[in-house]
C-alpha cells in the first residue's frame, strides 16, 4: 500500500467515523428535546445509543451480517415516528410524554421480538412477493401525506 492509498484511507475512515458519530449523537438530544427531557436523561439516552449502535456494528461485521461499514445506529425515521407519537399521544388524546415513551418502548421490544423471529424463522422468503414496488411506492405516499401535516403545523 502506499502513501498517498494509506493517506486517503486514513481520511475517509476520520469522514465516516464523524458521520456516524453526529448521527448518534443529533438524535437522542432530538428526541429529548421533543419529550423534554432533562440533561441527565438524554445523556443516558445518548450512552445507550451509542452502545446500542457499537454492539449492533460490531455483531454485523464479526457474525456474518452485511459486512459492509455501514452505521446500525438510529435512523432518521424514528424522529418522525417520535414526534408524531408526542403530538399524537400527548397533545390529541391527553397521554403524558412518558406515557408515549413508555408505549414506544413497548412496541420497539415488540418488533424487534417479531423480526428476531421473523429473521431465524426465515419467514421473509414466502412474504416479499407480497411487497411490489407498487405496494411499497403507495405506503411511502401515505406515510408522506400523513406525516406531512405535522411538519408543516411545527411538531409538537
Amino acid at each position: 500500500m502506499n502513501n498517498q492509498s494509506f493517506a486517503s484511507s486514513t481520511l475517509e475512515t476520520i469522514q465516516w467515523f464523524v458521520f456516524l458519530l453526529a448521527s448518534s449523537v443529533a438524535l437522542p438530544i432530538v428526541i429529548g428535546a421533543i419529550y423534554q427531557l432533562d440533561f441527565v436523561e438524554v445523556s443516558g439516552l445518548m450512552q445507550r445509543t451509542f452502545f446500542t449502535v457499537g454492539v449492533a456494528s460490531f455483531l454485523q461485521g464479526w457474525l456474518g451480517g452485511h459486512k459492509l461499514p455501514i452505521m446500525e445506529g438510529p435512523a432518521g425515521i424514528w424522529i418522525s415516528i417520535f414526534s408524531v407519537m408526542a403530538v399524537t399521544g400527548g397533545v390529541q388524546q391527553g397521554i403524558s410524554l412518558t406515557e408515549s415513551l413508555q408505549i414506544l418502548e413497548t412496541t420497539m421490544i415488540m418488533t424487534g421480538i417479531f423480526l428476531f423471529l421473523f429473521g431465524i424463522l426465515k419467514i421473509s422468503q414466502w412474504i416479499l412477493p407480497i411487497f411490489t414496488p407498487l405496494v411499497t411506492g403507495t405506503f411511502f405516499f401515505l406515510l408522506t401525506v400523513q406525516l406531512s401535516g405535522t411538519f408543516l403545523e411545527g411538531g409538537c
